[in-house]
């Protein structure tokens, strides 16, 4: 992903950060917000006036930011707002989600990555090893985004390939992170694939599968649990196995190479 895309990237992700507060300023009781003030009495300005006052006296302190919020959430724990902190858990695993998908698609073009948080950039190593050193046949390697890119030219939708590989992945797999995991994985090599076409559309349409996957994908992963639990499985699992050692022949191509992809992935043993 070029460097201008990436700030572009960035400033969308300062933007949900920004709807974020603005939803919680609005969501905030005359008492919470006095209570507030109370909490982070040598932080909050005279000046700063209402919520987003003290969100923006939070921020001149260096407390919050869209990169980071906990110090946010104590806060509105201290006063019983626990909806709102799930509102600002939601973000960040939203947040990790579009920088792991661009990361890991960044990393699968050859890109410099520069920083990234430090759960994302373990993750996103992980799953680029998962796609890129599996054993096929004769013990060649199987690279899952060859196979990805390819039902990519033959459907022409970004969108359509990742809905036609969640059904096989739900068929496939029983572990519920398992399924989480490889559909990270397919929505970053469909993101990938699109990074490396001399097409604007393309780019375009991969930045938003970022924030569109990732909006899908967060809304699962808060059901299964956090951000958090899904870093550890993915660690875990890697450790435990590699630790140890169009028309209807269109349609059933696709079908067969994306069956291929999901158990190649699956005879790694680390999908369940």
């Amino acid at each position: 992903m070029s460097s201008q895309t990436f700030i572009t990237l960035t400033d969308k992700l300062r933007r949900s950060y920004a709807s974020v507060l603005i939803h919680l300023s609005r969501n905030l009781t005359i008492n919470q917000q006095g209570e507030l003030r109370f909490y982070w009495t040598e932080l909050i300005t005279e000046d700063d006036s209402g919520a987003l006052g003290i969100f923006r006296s939070l921020e001149n302190a260096g407390k919050i930011s869209w990169e980071d919020v906990s110090f946010l959430k104590e806060g509105l724990l201290a006063v019983l707002r626990e909806d709102l902190c799930k509102t600002l858990t939601l973000f960040e695993i939203k947040r990790d989600l579009i920088i792991l998908l661009d990361l890991y698609a960044r990393k699968k073009c050859g890109e410099d990555c520069g920083h990234a948080f430090n759960s994302v950039g373990k993750v996103a190593d992980i799953l680029v090893i998962l796609t890129t050193h599996i054993a096929g046949e004769h013990d060649k390697t199987y690279d899952a985004g060859i196979a990805v890119e390819s039902l990519v030219k033959s459907t022409k939708s970004l969108r359509k390939v990742l809905i036609a590989f969640e059904e096989v992945v739900v068929r496939e797999l029983m572990d519920p992170w398992s399924r989480l995991t490889l559909l990270i994985m397919i929505a970053g090599e469909i993101v990938a694939v699109a990074l490396t076409k001399n097409d604007d559309h393309f780019k375009t349409e991969a930045l938003k599968l970022c924030f569109n996957g990732a909006q899908e994908l967060s809304s699962r992963m808060i059901n299964l649990g956090n951000w958090e639990t899904f870093c550890d499985h993915v660690e875990e699992q890697y450790h435990r196995v590699y630790g140890e050692n169009g028309s209807s022949d269109e349609a059933s191509l696709v079908g067969k190479t994306i069956t291929e992809v999901v158990h190649k992935l699956k005879e790694t043993r680390f999908f369940l």
